[in-house]
């Protein structure tokens, strides 16, 4: 309960990747929803449980839109990083998928054969 008490987000590192794949898992959602999503089902989370809380320390204690940004971020580049050894380890071939013109003309689509699992791999932008 120590979260609730400091007035301000201090997540582990263990409940920032949970959140940061929350937020990939929905893309749809804006980070400044899912900021006032969060309290919410902490909220229900705790009167499912009965027990009393504060609801203002549950909205001073959720992440802010912009830490959401972050996590993804950092959840995203986690993810590439464990791409990038998967493909170095096996000296895959790379291919990439890219959209034309414009700022637009970015990578879409990395994807390898990952010897391993014996099929395509992806990781999408």
């Amino acid at each position: 309960m120590r979260q609730l008490s400091l007035g301000k987000y201090a997540g582990t590192a263990e409940g920032d990747r949970l959140l940061g794949a929350a937020m990939a898992l929905s893309p749809q959602t804006s980070a400044d929803a899912m900021a006032l999503t969060i309290p919410l089902v902490y909220a229900a989370l705790f009167a499912n449980a009965k027990i009393s809380i504060n609801p203002k320390s549950l909205a001073l204690s959720a992440p802010s839109s912009g830490t959401l940004k972050n996590l993804v971020a950092d959840g995203a580049t986690d993810s590439m990083f464990v791409c990038l050894e998967s493909i170095r380890d096996e000296g895959s071939r790379v291919f990439l998928t890219c959209d034309k013109g414009g700022h637009e003309n970015f990578v879409k689509i990395i994807s390898w054969y990952g010897k391993k699992e014996g099929r395509v791999m992806t990781f999408n932008r």
